[in-house]
């Protein structure tokens, strides 16, 4: 063996390539392994049959060989005629031509490769196509192979020469050098595949998620949750789902993973400022079961402690722990559930909560002869409190109408005062007005009463027809917002029929369902959500009594949730004797310029027949024993039956009903007093 020496670290890339070929230890290396060479390069002795001429010289003479016998086979007839014999060999030659084109496509081949073995058999498929007509030994035939054979035992050289060079590129691309200079040194082994972990939760959502229709969604991570955990759900790249795919598949996802029907709720995925994400959502777990949970009023010191109505109140639990809060400033809300689901309860937990403020005056439109707020007034009544929590209770249609268009006067007053710039801020000063209206269809829905008053043209005020109410009471709605003036309505069906109207119900921006019978009673509550409309239907059943949907308010997760029980029977009624005694100091009043403003609006209104009130003088004031007579009695017949205070859960208990409400039942129905208690005292 010789060797042959080469400029340190410069050896050829034939050298290279041959070495990698024919040494013994590069042999035993992987394949993209390629060593760093010394300084000389030792190349094996090679005889005269493995020369770079002798390649294509092998292969000319087989050719000129395979011409001689072509020949020979037409002239013996053993092949067809000469014309066929070439065609046969041109065709032979062009498919050898695509066999080595084909051979040398990839990578590892560069040009010059490639045209050598696609030019030289289609040349020899001319040539036998040729000595099938003339003789291999005639002069033309003799250059003609003579001239193919000094050409390609030239082209050849160049053919290698480039080739070498592509491979050593082609090896180095992928090779690996060993840290020392020798290069037997063997390759370090390459590390064991990596396989990434399936965690069996990823995989049973990923499952669940494919299996109703949620291709391409995938689970991302996990939460934990006050109540259960919460799972963050990818959308499909693609974009063929949005959030809301998924909250429609919410019930399939319970059936696929055989969880409890009504455990799992949807909630957008927000940013910090608020804003929803559109490629990803969360899927909600109430492991807890809250909204079959029983969930009493706080009753502790912090539950009776002064607030404000710029902060928002807590009113229950989401079905994740969170606490459910309202904030009723500055909007007007719209509360619906069908008998039995719970307005009555929701009713007094936001009295306590509205009590509780320093600049909230609260009015209540209570047509079910006073049912709802008698036990809030009984303090006051019995002489315990100093005034009730209440400013002004309306039980009558007439009572009703007054109230309104006192409302009505009071946004005026304050437009006309200009306090407070594009709005007006409450305080003890200027308080809020909340105008609360139970079984709102009792006062302005279709069957309320007759089209047309039954009374005199100038006496109308005293038995109004529904619309002569809901006007009014759509323009508080409308305009009360900047003038501290807003509306909570409760009623059992949202239509239209029911609700004094499609503008009345527009105007409340504030939504919170608690039940109801069928899909379009659902789909009413929360027109533009059918989410939550599909969400609302579920909460029908005895175990969610008291759980609701809010849209709007301080529910950015759109989560059902589950509202504090008030109490039951007698239990209410010592929670609200407390709360009413407890919060009595803290409500606020009209400014004396406001009271005098709504008096003087009334008395016109009516013509001198009522009023407002101010002072214990006042001329038939809104407490006095020909307005408010009922209140300070029973004032139901024997045969009243309602449903507003039935237990939340389970069959109503013994003692509930017309009793059970009543705020002064020791007093015998046939009590009739002869005056009004004294008028409440202001606040000092």
């Amino acid at each position: 063996m010789t060797t042959t020496s080469r400029p340190p670290g410069h050896p050829t890339a034939r050298a290279v390539v041959r070495e990698l070929k024919h040494s013994r230890a590069a042999a035993r290396l992987p394949l993209t392994f390629l060593g760093t060479y010394s300084d000389t390069v030792p190349e094996p002795e090679q005889g005269w049959q493995s020369h770079m001429w002798s390649h294509h010289a092998f292969a000319s003479g087989a050719v000129f060989a395979a011409g001689i016998a072509v020949n020979a086979a037409v002239d013996a007839g053993v092949l067809p005629s000469p014309g066929w014999t070439s065609f046969g060999s041109v065709m032979l030659g062009l498919f050898a031509a695509a066999g080595g084109l084909l051979a040398t496509a990839g990578d590892k081949f560069c040009d010059w490769s490639r045209a050598y073995f696609t030019v030289g058999p289609a040349a020899a498929g001319i040539y036998l196509a040729a000595v099938a007509h003339v003789s291999p030994w005639s002069t033309g035939s003799l250059v003609a192979a003579a001239a193919g054979t000094a050409l390609g035992m030239g082209t050849y050289y160049k053919v290698r020469t480039e080739q070498d060079d592509h491979e050593l590129k082609y090896v180095r691309r992928f090779a690996t050098r060993p840290p020392g200079p020798d290069r037997t040194e063997a390759a370090p082994a390459p590390p064991p595949p990596v396989f990434e972990e399936i965690d069996p939760e990823k995989r049973k959502w990923n499952e669940a998620l494919a299996k109703v229709g949620l291709k391409g969604c995938k689970f991302l991570r996990r939460k934990e949750t006050l109540a259960g955990y919460a799972v963050l759900v990818g959308l499909d790249p693609n974009g063929r789902y949005a959030p809301e795919h998924v909250g429609d598949k919410l019930d399939n996802l319970e059936r696929v993973q055989g969880m409890l029907r009504g455990c799992l709720d949807f909630s957008p995925c927000t940013t910090r400022d608020g804003r929803e994400l559109s490629d990803r959502c969360w899927v909600i777990v109430d492991v807890e079961d809250i909204l079959s949970q029983l969930i009493e009023m706080p009753d502790d010191d912090a539950a009776h402690t002064p607030t404000t109505i710029k902060e928002a109140f807590r009113i229950g639990t989401f079905m994740d722990g969170t606490p459910m809060s309202l904030r009723l400033r500055e909007i007007s809300a719209l509360i619906v559930g069908v008998r039995g689901r719970g307005k009555t309860n929701l009713f007094h937990v936001i009295v306590h909560q509205l009590s509780r403020c320093v600049d909230v005056v609260l009015w209540a439109i209570d047509l079910k002869g006073g049912r709802a707020v008698k036990p809030w007034i009984a303090p006051w009544l019995e002489g315990r409190a100093a005034r009730p929590v209440f400013d002004w209770v309306a039980t009558t249609r007439g009572e009703a109408t007054l109230m309104v268009h006192a409302a009505l006067a009071l946004i005026r007053h304050r437009g006309n005062a200009g306090q407070g710039g594009s709005k007006l801020e409450p305080s003890a000063e200027t308080p809020a007005v909340l105008l609360l209206v139970d079984e709102l269809a009792a006062l302005v829905g279709q069957h309320a009463s007759p089209h047309k008053s039954r009374n005199r043209a100038d006496d109308w005020w005293r038995d109004p027809s529904a619309g002569q109410i809901s006007g009014p009471l759509t323009l508080v709605v409308q305009l009360g917002r900047s003038e501290c003036v807003d509306g909570v309505l409760f009623t059992q069906r949202a239509t239209v029929t029911m609700s004094g109207g499609g503008d009345l119900k527009s105007q409340c921006e504030l939504r919170i369902g608690l039940g109801v019978t069928n899909t379009q009673d659902a789909s009413s509550v929360f027109q533009n959500n059918q989410v939550n409309a599909k969400k609302l239907r579920k909460l029908k059943d005895q175990r969610t009594r008291g759980a609701c949907l809010i849209e709007n308010g301080l529910n950015p997760t759109h989560l059902a949730g589950k509202t504090f029980f008030y109490g039951d029977d007698d239990a209410m009624l010592r929670r609200i004797d407390k709360a009413a005694t407890l919060h009595a100091p803290y409500t606020a009043d009209l400014s004396l310029l406001e009271q005098q403003a709504l008096d003087e609006a009334l008395l016109e209104f009516t013509g001198d027949e009522a009023g407002y009130g101010i002072g214990d003088d006042a001329v038939n004031q809104r407490w006095s024993l020909e307005r408010a007579e009922h209140l300070y009695t029973d004032g139901l017949p024997d045969d009243w039956e309602d449903d507003g205070t039935d237990a939340l859960l389970g069959e109503p208990t013994s003692g509930a009903g017309t009793g059970a409400a009543t705020a002064t039942r020791a007093r015998p129905r046939s009590a009739r007093p002869t005056s009004a208690p004294p008028a409440p005292a202001r606040r000092a």
